[in-house]
């Protein structure tokens, strides 16, 4: 398992391409344009074993991607967590690349034993919402998933 996936740690290759700007991404046509994505960072990544029951129980990663599970061990609590987390912080990436936010988060302000409290509660009570304008576009998609 990874343990610390999030946008940072997600590489685009462009193989036909030496050096790319942001005006020559904009203008790519990802349809016909060969890529390759990599996954990079494998620091924290861990191999379960049957010794480890299949269970983590370190603190590795970065809190604002992790699974509820994942972020329990910060308090030394729970019975660890397995290649899931990986599951869940993909889940995590996508919300960030169709709103441009966080799903989870606290303010700036906040003492990191608070945050990570804080961050806890959201978590696991599943408290994200949508932004107005992304809601739109999933009540059309729902509407046009009903209709065929």
């Amino acid at each position: 398992m990874h343990r610390d996936l999030k946008l940072d740690n997600i590489l685009i290759n462009f193989p036909n391409h030496d050096l790319l700007t942001e005006d020559d991404l904009r203008e790519l046509d990802l349809e016909t344009e060969p890529f390759c994505v990599k996954i990079a960072d494998l620091g924290y990544a861990r191999e379960l074993t049957t010794q480890s029951d299949g269970r983590a129980t370190s603190f590795k990663g970065s809190p604002l991607m992790m699974a509820p599970e994942q972020l329990s061990t910060y308090w030394g609590r729970g019975s660890g967590y397995s290649h899931k987390i990986d599951v869940w912080a993909i889940g995590v990436i996508f919300y960030q690349m169709l709103t441009g936010m966080f799903m989870f988060c606290v303010g700036r302000e906040t003492k990191r034993k608070d945050a990570m409290s804080a961050l806890y509660k959201q978590i696991k009570r599943g408290t994200w919402s949508w932004p107005a304008d992304i809601t739109i576009c999933l009540d059309t998609f729902d509407f046009l998933n009903k209709t065929m």
